[in-house]
């Protein structure tokens, strides 16, 4: 279980967005640094370990990024 969800349920009634304001949120106890990848290296990483990817919002996207991000090599 991870942190988000186990202080929801030991914490029963108080809301999620309370939950990630008060603990997960930047500079807050249970805060962790993020990591920001490109999105060539986040498929790349993803398709090493085995995993699949899913494009989530295609309509942000040109057929020439579709092409580079999920057809190429």
């Amino acid at each position: 279980m991870d942190k988000f969800h186990y202080f929801v349920m030991k914490f029963r009634g108080v809301s999620y967005q309370s939950v990630f304001d008060n603990y997960l949120a930047e500079i807050k106890p249970c805060a962790i640094d993020k990591k920001i990848i490109l999105s060539e290296e986040g498929i790349r990483l993803i398709r090493n370990s085995k995993g699949v990817t899913v494009l989530a919002h295609p309509v942000y996207l040109t057929e020439e990024m579709v092409h580079e991000l999920f057809l190429a090599p």
